[in-house]
C-alpha cells in the first residue's frame, strides 16, 4: 500500500435600449461568472503517482490519500458492492469532507483484460458505444456505472462528456436507490466512468456529496404511505433541482472533482 498527500426615432430608442439591455445583461452575466469563480474555496494541489498512474487533485478535496490492488469476487448469491468486482486499483480518500455518507470516497482504475465478470464488460462496452456515438446524455435514463452495485439510478443530473489526460469519459450526478423515501443531504453522488483512447483501461470515480438542497433529517411532514403517490413529481422536481443547482450547493465543489479526474493520466512502460 503506498500513500501521499458556473416612428425612426422610436426604432432607434427601442434600438439603444435593446443595445443597452444586451450590455446590461453581459454585465450581469459576467459579474454572476466572476462571483461563482470567488466562490470556490482555494486550497493547495496533491499530486498523486502509483506505477502507471497519475493525476492531481486539491486539498479541499483530501490531504491523504492511499492506494492498493483489490480483487473481490461476490460471493455465490450475495449482492454486487463497492467491495466486490475484478483485479483494480483503488485511490481512497482519508479525509474527505461528506461526514453524513456510508460511501467512501474512490478512484477505481480496471484493467479491461482483467475484466471477466459479463455484466462489468458489458458496461465498459456501453460506455465505449456511448463515448463513440456521442450522443445528448440527457437522452439516457440510466448511464454505464462501475462497479457494478444492485440498485437503480432514481436520477441523473448535470452529465457531461469530459476529456482527461490519456482518453475521454462522462461524468454526471446520481441518486442511487429506488427512492422509496425524500433524499437527504447525501444522498446525491458524483462520478466519472472513462476509458483511456486505447481502450485498455477502464478509470470509474465515485464521490459522495453534501448537498444543501436536501434535509439532514426527514422532513416533518413526511409520510411513508403516501409519498409513493408523488414519487414521479418528487423525482421530477428533484432532478430539475439538481440540473439547476450552482456549485456552491455542494461539497466538495463540482469544479474541484472535475479538475481531478481531467487530470488522470496512465501511462504504460513501453
Amino acid at each position: 500500500m503506498a500513500e501521499g498527500e458556473a416612428a425612426d426615432t422610436t426604432a432607434g430608442d427601442a434600438a439603444n435600449a435593446n443595445t443597452e439591455s444586451a450590455e446590461t445583461n453581459e454585465t450581469i452575466e459576467a459579474d454572476e461568472a466572476a462571483l461563482a469563480e470567488e466562490a470556490d474555496p482555494v486550497g493547495g494541489l496533491v499530486d498523486v503517482a502509483f506505477q502507471h498512474v497519475s493525476f492531481t487533485y486539491d486539498t479541499t478535496i483530501a490531504h491523504n490519500w492511499t492506494v492498493e490492488y483489490l480483487a473481490n469476487p461476490p460471493d455465490e448469491g450475495a449482492a454486487p458492492s463497492f467491495y466486490s468486482g475484478p483485479l483494480r486499483m483503488v485511490f481512497r480518500f482519508s479525509d474527505y469532507p461528506a461526514p453524513l455518507s456510508t460511501i467512501e470516497p474512490v478512484v477505481y482504475v480496471y484493467r479491461v483484460a482483467d475484466i471477466s465478470s459479463q455484466n462489468e464488460y458489458k458496461v465498459a462496452n456501453l460506455l465505449g458505444a456511448l463515448l463513440a456515438k456521442s450522443a445528448p446524455l440527457s437522452n439516457y435514463k440510466s448511464l454505464p456505472f462501475l462497479p457494478i452495485i444492485n440498485e437503480e439510478q432514481s436520477i441523473i443530473a448535470q452529465s457531461k462528456y469530459v476529456q482527461f489526460q490519456s482518453g475521454s469519459g462522462i461524468r454526471y450526478l446520481t441518486v442511487v436507490g429506488d427512492a422509496s423515501q425524500p433524499f437527504g443531504a447525501d444522498s446525491v453522488w458524483y462520478t466519472f466512468q472513462g476509458l483511456t483512447s486505447d481502450n485498455k483501461f477502464y478509470i470509474a470515480a465515485v464521490f459522495p456529496l453534501t448537498s444543501n438542497m436536501f434535509p439532514e433529517q426527514p422532513e416533518p411532514d413526511y409520510n411513508p404511505d403516501t409519498f409513493g403517490d408523488r414519487r414521479d413529481e418528487y423525482l421530477l422536481l428533484s432532478k430539475a433541482a439538481l440540473n439547476l443547482a450552482p456549485r456552491s450547493a455542494f461539497t466538495p465543489r463540482l469544479s474541484r472533482l472535475d479538475a481531478l479526474v481531467e487530470s488522470i493520466q496512465i501511462v504504460e512502460e513501453q
